[in-house]
């Protein structure tokens, strides 16, 4: 993908070609993991051909090509015939925000809690499997622990990874909360409003009578403030240079007015700072 970096930055510098609003400060065309590449410009025919051209200069000196049926394109802010010459241009599907990319869905506004089903139905999945077995209930409650929530390695848990990145809503935590605790409890996957213990126990330390169970909410909220951590001090990350180039400017981050125009995302990690 070096080649590819070095081929758009010469794209660039073509008079007709103009970066997408958001990122021309950056000088940012594309992003890349793995066999996934996100490129962006500007919703005009001239700078969507030139990026085009330059991708498929690429697939021809790499041998690698881009896989039609995977492939969808993006357009906002645009009259429908612009997006339309576009389309027949590039004769891509027209894909819809929210997408999935690496696992999450991206998307310019407030995600809803229909978006975070995918999660809730990881952890489901995870449980039904575990039902299939005779598991005890030490069994069931060290599964909760590591595997859903990570609590001792928190980049592999299910939730954690999530968690990571939004800041989760009320409804889905609690569902989550729900799935897990009749699990722990019956060994059951359908959610039972009866429970011996409540939730709020199971999440206390050891010495004051709980089972050490990680608290999503705290672990949310901790979270969130790591990101808020990264825009302070991880000045070589890609996505801290932009919050900056955008939002920050030269202004203390724990001083700054939350813009306006900021994305959600962006909102909730500047509000962590209370």
């Amino acid at each position: 993908m070096e080649y590819l970096g070095r081929e758009l930055k010469q794209m660039a510098t073509n008079v007709d070609f103009n970066y997408h609003p958001s990122c021309e400060r950056m000088n940012s065309i594309h992003i890349c993991f793995a066999d996934d590449l996100l490129m962006y410009c500007r919703a005009d025919l001239l700078s969507v051909r030139l990026m085009y051209a330059t991708f498929r200069n690429f697939s021809e000196a790499s041998g690698l090509q881009e896989n039609t049926e995977k492939s969808f394109i993006y357009i906002v802010g645009v009259t429908n015939h612009t997006k339309q010459r576009i389309i027949e241009e590039l004769r891509f599907i027209e894909g819809t925000l929210p997408f999935r990319y690496l696992g999450v869905p991206l998307a310019s506004q407030k995600l809803g809690v229909n978006a975070y089903l995918p999660l809730i139905e990881k952890i489901t999945a995870k449980i039904t499997c575990w039902s299939a077995k005779v598991l005890s209930y030490a069994g069931r409650l060290q599964l909760i622990k590591t595997v859903l929530f990570g609590v001792h390695a928190v980049l592999f848990g299910v939730h954690a990874y999530w968690a990571q990145i939004f800041l989760l809503p009320k409804k889905a935590i609690k569902t989550t909360e729900q799935h897990c605790r009749t699990f722990l409890l019956t060994c059951d996957v359908t959610i039972s409003k009866k429970a011996l213990v409540s939730w709020a126990n199971i999440c206390l330390l050891g010495a004051a009578g709980g089972l050490h169970v990680m608290n999503l909410c705290t672990c949310n909220n901790a979270t969130i403030l790591k990101l808020l951590w990264d825009i302070d001090r991880k000045k070589d990350c890609l996505w801290v240079q932009w919050v900056h180039s955008y939002y920050i400017k030269t202004g203390d981050i724990y001083l700054v007015r939350i813009p306006s125009n900021a994305s959600w995302v962006v909102r909730k990690v500047l509000e962590a700072r209370e």
